[in-house]
C-alpha cells in the first residue's frame, strides 16, 4: 500500500479526497470501507488548491530549475575559467556618468515581468489546468509533492521493525510531514495487521506579526501500527516523507 498525501492504494483500489491538503487516514482492513479522511483544518477546495497544490507545484518548479543551473554551473564555471586563463580578453569601462534612458527601464520592467512569469506563473497556470479536474488535482499533486521533495532533500526516510519491537500490538512511527507514506508488511506481521492511523500532534501554531493569527497545526504527523495480535515473525518497512 502507497500513500501520497490523502491518495491511497490498497489491493488495486484506489481511495482519496478531493482536498489537495494533509489529512488524517484511518484504515481499517476489517471494514467494508477501510479508509477514512478528515482534517484538522477547516478547507475549501480553492483555498486548499492555492495554499496547498500551489505551493507544491511552486517547490517542484523552482527545484527543477536551481538544480538545473547548480549542474550546468559545475560544467560551465571550470570551461569559463580555463578560457579566461588561457585567453585573456581587454575589458573596456565606460566613464563614471552613466544615462538610463526610457528604454533601458522598459528592459528592465520587461525582464522582471518574465521572471516572475517563469517563476510564479507559470506554475499558477498548471495548478488552474489541473484544478479544473478534480480526479486529476487527486492523480498528480500527490506525486508533485512527493518528487519536490526528494528533489530538494535527495532521499526518503527508511523505517524497519521486526515483531519483538512491537509493544501493545502497537509500532508508531513518531514524526514525519505526511507528504508521503509507504509501507510492506511481511510473515505474521503482515497477517496481524488490523489497522493504519496517521494522525496529528494536537497543537497550535501562532503567527507572530502585526496581526496574530492561531492555527492548528497539519505540518507535523505520526503514524500507528495497530495489530490485532501479537506476530510471531516477519518485518514492517516504512518508507516516509
Amino acid at each position: 500500500m502507497g500513500t501520497l498525501w490523502w491518495r491511497l492504494n490498497i489491493e488495486m483500489n484506489s481511495y482519496h479526497n478531493y482536498i489537495p491538503a494533509n489529512a488524517r487516514v484511518n484504515i481499517e482492513f476489517s471494514k467494508d470501507e477501510p479508509v477514512s479522511f478528515s482534517y484538522p483544518r477547516e478547507w475549501t477546495y480553492w483555498k486548499a488548491v492555492w495554499k496547498i497544490a500551489y505551493s507544491n507545484v511552486f517547490l517542484l518548479w523552482i527545484t527543477i530549475n536551481f538544480k538545473t543551473i547548480s549542474y550546468v554551473s559545475w560544467v560551465a564555471l571550470p570551461v569559463l575559467s580555463l578560457k579566461y586563463l588561457f585567453f585573456p580578453v581587454s575589458v573596456y569601462l565606460p566613464g563614471d556618468f552613466i544615462v538610463y534612458d526610457w528604454t533601458f527601464i522598459l528592459r528592465l520592467l520587461l525582464s522582471i515581468l518574465i521572471f516572475f512569469m517563469y517563476f510564479y506563473g507559470l506554475p499558477a497556470l498548471f495548478t488552474l489546468w489541473l484544478a479544473q479536474d478534480k480526479d486529476k488535482m487527486a492523480r498528480w499533486i500527490p506525486k508533485i509533492g512527493y518528487w519536490a521533495r526528494i528533489m530538494l532533500r535527495g532521499y526518503e526516510a527508511v523505517k524497519v521493525w521486526e515483531a519483538k519491537d512491537i509493544v501493545d500490538n502497537k509500532l508508531v512511527l513518531p514524526n514525519f510531514s505526511n507528504v508521503y507514506l509507504d509501507y510492506e508488511a511481511s510473515g505474521s506481521m503482515g497477517e496481524c495487521l488490523e489497522r493504519i492511523q496517521v494522525l496529528e500532534y494536537k497543537f497550535d501554531w501562532v503567527k507572530k506579526g502585526v496581526f496574530k493569527k492561531k492555527e492548528k497545526n497539519d505540518y507535523v504527523w505520526y503514524a500507528v501500527f495497530t495489530f490485532k495480535q501479537m506476530p510471531q515473525d516477519g518485518s514492517l518497512k516504512v518508507k516516509f516523507i
